[in-house]
């Protein structure tokens, strides 16, 4: 199962475990995957014959919220589809974008970074969501958006006495006297 934090719903909680995947990959505990970075730039989103900023959300936050999904299930192993839709649900807010489309050029930038946490498939990854919207016309929408993704192997430690026990276990001791 996988653990998400993002800048947008836990600010404070991304911040702190950025601050430890830095610190693990300062110290070793944290290393970076073979072809770790991946990057996702859709062609540009065309939301036609949406009357007003609030029809454009809606549509906007379910079609990009899928399509990032998508992109991310796929990237990363073991993640469920639903919980990182729960994640980008938090964009696109209506109440955030009247104010900024409401003629023609108007844009919204928007981001979001998150933490991915997946202990069964041992790894941590950033991913950084990025996107610009704009009106281009009296009912015409555009979103550009990109995602990028940026993966860590972690090994957990041995957090009992059993598993130390387990790795001395297959060591052999030499028989032989080293005293002369």
């Amino acid at each position: 199962m996988a653990i998400i934090v993002s800048s947008i719903q836990d600010g404070s909680g991304y911040h702190k475990n950025k601050a430890s995947l830095e610190d693990g990959l300062q110290n070793g505990y944290i290393e970076f995957q073979d072809d770790n970075v991946s990057s996702y730039e859709p062609d540009k989103f065309v939301f036609d014959n949406k009357r007003c900023v609030y029809d454009f959300t809606r549509s906007a936050k379910s079609t990009i919220r899928d399509d990032m999904a998508d992109y991310l299930c796929d990237a990363l192993p073991g993640l469920s589809k639903q919980d990182i839709k729960e994640v980008f649900d938090c964009l696109f807010n209506y109440h955030t974008y009247k104010d900024y489309l409401e003629n023609i050029n108007d844009k919204r930038y928007e981001s979001m970074k998150m933490l991915v946490f997946n202990e069964g498939h041992e790894y941590v990854a950033h991913a950084c969501f990025n996107s610009t919207s704009r009106k281009t016309a009296e009912k015409e929408f555009t979103v550009d958006a990109a995602l990028t993704c940026e993966s860590f192997t972690y090994f957990k430690p041995a957090t009992n006495l059993q598993s130390c026990l387990e790795g001395i276990g297959t060591l052999h001791l030499s028989d032989t006297d080293d005293s002369d």
